[in-house]
């Protein structure tokens, strides 16, 4: 008997959650290891190719999800014709929780709040200027390191680890924390120079 896309979606979400129990942990603590960034890279990459074609970050963000929801979604998309193996929808599942969570809707509202803080840091990479905002508000992230390798993951998820973006993240930062220019420079050249670029 051949298995359908959906039950092996179903089998592959339902390990996937249960493994996540016993894996979580709060998003200050230390960045996960080297070890994991392949499999980030490649779980980002699958979602640009497989929903990104379809779905923009700010559709994706725009309603609050739980773990059983984010399921719902991925079986409706497998119904209406998203193609993929169970392995692929089960990565994707999970880059959906890791990024989104709970905590999608008051990243959104921030973003309709002030339409610019829905712009890519590092395009395509879905995440949003309104990510640092947040991570400064609700996670009381203090650096630009902070936010690129704990909060949104740039530093493992993307070919420039971010670089590219951190002038910007500073100056998000700044607005929240009441940085000056010179602290704006100092922050942005620390990470460039933590990242190796």
């Amino acid at each position: 008997m051949k298995n359908s896309p959906s039950l092996v979606l179903g089998i592959a979400a339902s390990a996937l959650l249960s493994s996540l129990s016993f894996v979580a942990r709060p998003a200050a603590q230390s960045a996960p290891p080297p070890a994991a960034s392949a499999e980030n890279d490649a779980a980002a990459s699958l979602y640009q190719q497989t929903c990104g074609e379809c779905h923009d970050s700010v559709r994706i963000v725009s309603k609050r999800r739980t773990k059983a929801e984010w399921q719902d979604v991925i079986n409706k998309m497998i119904e209406e014709g998203a193609t993929g193996s169970g392995k692929d929808f089960e990565n994707i599942f999970g880059y959906l929780l890791r990024h989104y969570g709970t905590e999608a809707a008051g990243i959104y509202n921030l973003g309709a709040g002030e339409r610019r803080l829905l712009r890519r840091l590092v395009p395509p990479h879905p995440a949003v200027e309104a990510e640092v905002v947040h991570a400064v508000r609700r996670e009381m992230a203090q650096t630009v390191e902070d936010v690129m390798v704990r909060r949104t993951h740039l530093f493992y998820e993307t070919a420039d680890r971010g670089v590219s973006a951190a002038r910007r993240v500073a100056e998000l930062m700044a607005r929240e924390r009441g940085w000056d220019e010179a602290r704006v420079d100092e922050e942005a050249a620390r990470y460039v120079a933590f990242a190796g670029g």
